[in-house]
């Protein structure tokens, strides 16, 4: 994944869809704030867009973002995996994240990712899973169920992941 700014791509002939940039408005407007950082692909909710963004003079983490106003409001200082290493559910109350780990073991160091569960409203964390390994979690739209590519060597593999803690 790229470390970009949000643009819209340009205007100006159709797409493969047949639309033309009379049914796509703001071709190639930029959202995000001209800044030196990163800001990466939202998870649009009920709360508002939900995205990682990482700058040399700011926390990284997971911010609430306005795209209309360029605000931006610090919902989970965190570091993830990688950029798109977190899911939102639909009403933005749970994120669900992988952090990178390092494990100190009697044949040397290892590194790997576990899944971790914030909730907005009571501002608890939760670690889910102790077993390495998980990143790119995806919650179903309602929260009931989530997802995660477990990561093994030169294998990955599509698992579903029990939330009850």
């Amino acid at each position: 994944m790229c470390a970009a700014s949000l643009v819209r791509p340009p205007g100006g002939m159709a797409d493969e869809r047949g639309d033309t940039p009379s049914t796509i408005p703001n071709r190639g407007e930029l959202l995000s704030p001209e800044q030196n950082g990163n800001y990466y692909l939202p998870h649009t909710t009920d709360r508002g867009w939900m995205m990682y963004r990482t700058a040399p003079d700011k926390v990284r983490g997971i911010v609430r973002f306005d795209p209309e106003t360029g605000s931006e409001t610090m919902i989970l200082p965190a570091r993830l995996s990688d950029p798109s290493s977190f899911t939102v559910d639909n009403d933005g109350e749970q994120i669900v994240f992988a952090t990178p780990l390092t494990n100190l073991t009697s044949s040397g160091v290892t590194h790997s990712s576990d899944l971790f569960s914030f909730h907005l409203q009571s501002q608890t964390l939760e670690r889910i899973t102790t077993t390495g390994g998980l990143r790119h979690p995806a919650l179903s739209g309602d929260g009931q169920r989530l997802f995660a590519i477990r990561q093994e060597k030169d294998a990955a593999s599509l698992v579903e992941v029990d939330q009850n803690i």
